[in-house]
């Protein structure tokens, strides 16, 4: 197994000092890295002269690549055709980019077209700007975080964008992503040519988590590629993932509604009924019978009393 990273081991334990959730062991030896000291190298160039591989694994990675369409291109030059690329991808609205908007094929295709090596400043920004403190499973209850849970002050945020605005390498989530938006884009990408790539299986995100899984197959070189090669291809939704998941609330919010106005017709109904068996019971403690009877039954009572006495 070979691993890829922008920094050399040296320099990821170093960013990484002092983290609380990382454990500088199980940083592995970096065999190709992008950075060379004074740019940003392509992953071609960084791999050199090995062979293609048959499999690639991305975790928490597609997200932060400054030009998403560039990387994968890059990745099918240094894979096999019919090689397979796996993702393990964030879904924006369960981790700590809750707060942010998703990305668009537009965004893609101008951080293409600008050749982005490093995270831009919009990207680095929008990361910081709404980096938010949460839990998967408290949003998945319906309990997203407010703005007070972001994590970094607005002083931090424009101290970082200073060092974008220099061309510096500042890590960020660049690109916001959920299942079906990542799924609809990467079909569009390759149906405009910017992308050699099918996805072959999507796993969405499981409830209480906050990643979902991707594996796409690297098309044989030279496209023009027959329909039954892309039959496999999980068709997209209908519609945005997110606009799916309104209009399942607003359902749920509409069949809430119909049991509050069932239940508010029982709490009448019920109401009726006291109301009628007190007006009885009014009835009956009012009446002749009723003082007659409790003018009888209060000295018999006593008269037992005194008889159990003995």
């Amino acid at each position: 197994m070979k691993y890829l990273d922008v920094f050399e081991r040296d320099q990821v334990l170093k960013n990484y000092e002092g983290h609380p959730q990382v454990d500088p062991d199980k940083i592995p030896e970096i065999h190709f890295a992008l950075f060379d000291g004074e740019r940003v190298r392509s992953i071609p160039e960084a791999v050199g002269d090995e062979p293609a591989f048959d499999w690639v694994m991305a975790s928490h990675v597609i997200e932060h690549v400054p030009d998403v369409i560039g990387w994968l291109k890059q990745i099918a030059e240094v894979t096999v055709d019919g090689g397979r690329l796996v993702l393990v991808v964030p879904d924006r609205r369960y981790c700590f980019d809750v707060h942010r908007p998703g990305t668009t094929v537009g965004q893609m295709l101008q951080a293409h077209e600008l050749g982005e090596t490093v995270p831009s400043v919009r990207a680095v920004y929008d990361y910081k700007r709404g980096h938010a403190y949460t839990k998967a499973p408290d949003i998945w209850r319906g309990e997203p975080p407010g703005y007070e849970t972001r994590v970094f002050s607005l002083e931090t945020v424009l101290e970082e964008v200073k060092k974008a605005r220099a061309g510096e390498y500042v890590d960020a989530h660049v690109w916001p992503l959920t299942p079906g938006a990542l799924l609809e884009q990467l079909i569009e990408l390759r149906e405009i040519g910017m992308s050699e790539w099918m996805v072959q299986a999507c796993t969405p995100t499981k409830r209480d988590e906050n990643e979902f899984f991707m594996v796409l197959r690297r098309l044989p070189r030279g496209g023009d590629w027959p329909a039954e090669l892309l039959a496999e291809e999980p068709l997209p939704d209908p519609m945005p993932d997110w606009l799916a998941e309104w209009v399942e609330l607003r359902a749920q919010k509409s069949k809430l509604q119909d049991r509050l106005k069932r239940r508010k017709k029982q709490v009448a109904r019920l109401e009726d009924e006291v109301r009628r068996l007190r007006s009885e019971l009014d009835a009956v403690q009012s009446s002749t019978r009723w003082r007659v009877g409790g003018a009888v039954t209060k000295p018999m009572g006593a008269v037992r009393r005194r008889l159990r006495r003995g």
